[in-house]
């Protein structure tokens, strides 16, 4: 049902954007709602935390690096947490 699926997507993107808003103390962006879509809440909260660290997503990832190599890798190189923050970011902008 196309309908019931647009509910539930819905609800799931209310509740990602209240425990991002919670864990970052500001509301979340639409990028920052699509990064918990991504990789789901627990991903996106390790996302963020590593945020500026400049550690390789791929190293905190690694699942979702193999599953998702062109999020994950710029050609051979791995991105960085920054890198792929602001590409899922700019997958909605």
């Amino acid at each position: 049902n196309p309908e019931a699926q647009r509910v539930m997507a819905g609800k799931l993107a209310e509740e990602n954007a209240k425990s991002i808003a919670s864990l970052l103390g500001r509301p979340a962006t639409d990028g920052e709602i699509y990064i918990a879509h991504f990789l789901g809440s627990g991903g996106a909260k390790k996302l963020f935390e590593n945020y500026g660290s400049k550690k390789f997503a791929s190293s905190i990832f690694p699942k979702e690096a193999k599953a998702n190599s062109s999020i994950f890798f710029d050609k051979l190189r791995p991105r960085t947490v920054e890198e792929v923050y602001e590409l899922l970011s700019k997958k909605v902008a």
